[in-house]
């Protein structure tokens, strides 16, 4: 008996993660490996979820996204109190 296999929309193996929209993508200075992924711990020429699903067949389980840029946390707010008031932002002065 012959199975078909059908492609799912919303399968895992289907649905691909754009890195940069992740918390563990990061840029480096590497030329030769210009882009990384913290949680799996490689640089590589190529978008790590590309890696990643060449090398498994699935795409990345661990990937998370990254927050909303529109609220600050209030970890965001207390560190604001642990800044010199004369290096906040706006608040810059130059003397002579």
């Amino acid at each position: 008996m012959n199975s078909v296999k059908t492609s799912d929309p919303n399968s895992r193996r289907h649905k691909r993660h754009i890195c940069s929209s992740c918390v563990n993508f990061f840029v480096s200075w590497d030329a030769a490996n210009p882009w990384g992924c913290k949680a799996h711990g490689f640089k590589s020429y190529e978008p790590p979820d590309v890696v990643v699903a060449r090398t498994s067949g699935i795409v990345c389980q661990l990937f998370e996204e990254k927050n909303s840029l529109h609220a600050p946390s209030p970890q965001d707010a207390s560190r604001q109190d642990d800044i010199d008031p004369r290096l906040r932002k706006g608040n810059w002065e130059f003397t002579a």
